[in-house]
C-alpha cells in the first residue's frame, strides 16, 4: 500500500514533465528552420506511444517550390486528483516550407471560449517565425503561376472539406452547393476565382465544375488556364475529404483530380 501512495505522484510527475516536454520539443524543432527535421520528428511522434500523437496533418504543395504544412498534436494531461484520468492540451503548427527550409511557422495553443453558451475554440499563438525574403519569393511563385495575388486568409483552413456527399444521408454540401450554381448559370468566372485559389479543396470543387461545363460545350480553355489545371492534378499531398461519414486516410490530391476529365493528362 505505501509503495502504491509513492507510486501515483511519481506517475504523475512523470506524465507531467513529459507532457511539458512536448511543447517545448516542438519549439526546439521548429528553431532549426529544417523542414525536414520537423517531419522527422513527427514521424517518430507517429511511431512511439507516448504522452503525445498526431490527430491531424497535411502536407500540400502550393506552388512548385512551395508547400503548405499542417500539423495538429494532442497531448495528455493528467489531472491532480486522479491521476488515471487525463485532458488533452491540443498544439497546432502551420508552415510554409520548401522541400528543405522553413520560411514561415507558427507553434499555437487551443483554447477554448464560450460564445452565446456555446463553447468553441480558438488558438492562441506561442512562438512566430517568417523570413520576410524567402516569404517574398514563394508569394512571387504563386503570382507567376496563377497570375495573381495570394490571398493568404485562405492558408492553413481547416474548416474547408472536400465533400462527396455529406452525412448518411448524402446531402450536397455548401460548396456543391455554389458549383452546381455556378455551372447551371454558366459562370465560367466564378470557377475561374475558385481555380486560382490558394485552397486545394477550392481548386479541385473548381475541377469539378470545370469539367461539367466541358461536357455540356460550353468550356474553352486557355494555355495559362491549362497549365494551371495541369498543376493541380499533379499535386502532391493529401485532401481534406468527407464522403458520407465514411472514416479513413484522407485520398491524395491527385485521386480527386484525376477524377476531372478537361482534356489534360495528369500523372498516374
Amino acid at each position: 500500500m505505501y509503495k502504491h501512495f509513492l507510486l501515483v505522484p511519481f506517475l504523475f510527475f512523470l506524465t507531467s514533465t513529459l507532457n511539458a516536454q512536448v511543447q517545448s520539443s516542438l519549439i526546439a524543432v521548429l528553431q532549426t528552420k529544417s523542414f525536414g527535421k520537423l517531419k522527422k520528428y513527427m514521424d517518430s511522434v507517429n511511431r512511439n506511444e507516448g504522452s503525445a500523437t498526431i490527430y491531424r496533418d497535411y502536407i500540400r504543395n502550393l506552388t512548385t517550390g512551395y508547400k503548405e504544412v499542417i500539423f495538429c498534436v494532442d497531448a495528455r494531461i493528467y489531472k491532480k486528483e486522479n491521476p488515471s484520468s487525463y485532458e488533452f492540451d491540443w498544439f497546432r503548427i502551420t508552415c510554409i516550407t520548401t522541400s528543405k527550409i522553413l520560411c514561415y511557422y507558427e507553434l499555437s495553443k487551443r483554447k477554448d471560449t464560450l460564445v452565446g453558451g456555446q463553447k468553441e475554440h480558438y488558438y492562441e499563438t506561442i512562438t512566430r517565425y517568417r523570413n520576410d525574403s524567402t516569404y517574398q519569393l514563394f508569394r512571387n511563385e504563386f503570382q507567376t503561376l496563377f497570375q495573381t495575388k495570394i490571398d493568404e486568409h485562405e492558408l492553413f483552413d481547416e474548416e474547408s472539406v472536400y465533400e462527396e456527399g455529406c452525412g448518411l444521408g448524402g446531402w450536397p454540401s455548401e460548396w456543391e452547393e455554389k458549383i452546381r450554381h455556378f455551372v447551371k448559370n454558366k459562370e465560367r468566372g466564378s470557377l475561374m476565382v475558385w481555380l486560382h485559389s490558394a485552397n486545394t479543396e477550392k481548386q479541385l470543387y473548381a475541377l469539378k465544375g470545370l469539367s461539367q461545363l466541358k461536357k455540356k460545350n460550353r468550356l474553352q480553355l486557355s494555355a495559362h488556364e491549362k497549365k494551371i489545371i495541369q498543376f493541380i492534378k499533379h499535386k502532391k499531398g493529401t485532401v481534406r475529404y468527407c464522403k458520407g461519414c465514411v472514416f479513413g486516410p484522407p485520398p491524395s490530391v491527385r485521386r480527386i483530380a484525376r477524377k476531372f476529365n478537361l482534356g489534360i493528362l495528369a500523372l498516374l
